[in-house]
């Protein structure tokens, strides 16, 4: 499949339940075309700025911490966004049954909430380099100005390396 078509067929596990996804591993030429596609440029986008807070917040981000830093965007929960439509939809029916994020409820005394992690496809198909990368081209500064996450992102590449 992988030759024919470019996608890997993977085994994942969630939950102590295992699944298997389709990765896109066309070369990055053909990817540039895909992605290129008008429609689906915001919604990869949005998805990429939500994975990239949930790196920068130490690989948890509260619901309440996303949807503020969203706000801040001009993305406001419960209204629907000119590009994005029903965004609370995207983000916790689409992104988490694509599997780029995973949302965990979490309850505390008489309230719940939830909280997000990278998805299994997201931990797959974009690096945390990627994603340190792009929270540097968004401030204007070099990745190394990141020093903890900078750490991170090598010591995890180092591990990476280590496991072929």
């Amino acid at each position: 499949m992988k030759k024919t078509f470019g996608y890997e067929l993977v085994e994942a596990e969630q939950n102590k339940q295992k699944f298997y996804i389709l990765l896109n591993k066309m070369q990055e030429e053909a990817k540039e075309v895909v992605c290129s596609n008008p429609d689906d440029q915001p919604r990869l986008g949005l998805l990429l700025v939500i994975l990239a807070i949930i790196f920068m917040k130490d690989n948890v981000l509260p619901e309440g911490m996303l949807w503020d830093t969203l706000k801040r965007l001009g993305v406001i929960k419960g209204e629907v966004h000119d590009i994005f439509g029903d965004v609370d939809k995207l983000i916790t029916v689409e992104y988490v049954k694509q599997m780029y994020l995973d949302r965990k409820k979490v309850v505390t005394g008489d309230t719940a909430t939830y909280e997000y992690r990278w998805g299994v496809r997201a931990q797959q198909e974009i690096t945390k380099r990627q994603a340190l990368e792009f929270v540097a081209q968004v401030y204007g500064t070099e990745v190394q100005a990141w020093t903890a996450k900078f750490k991170e992102v090598v010591e995890e590449e180092e591990g990476d390396s280590g496991s072929d």
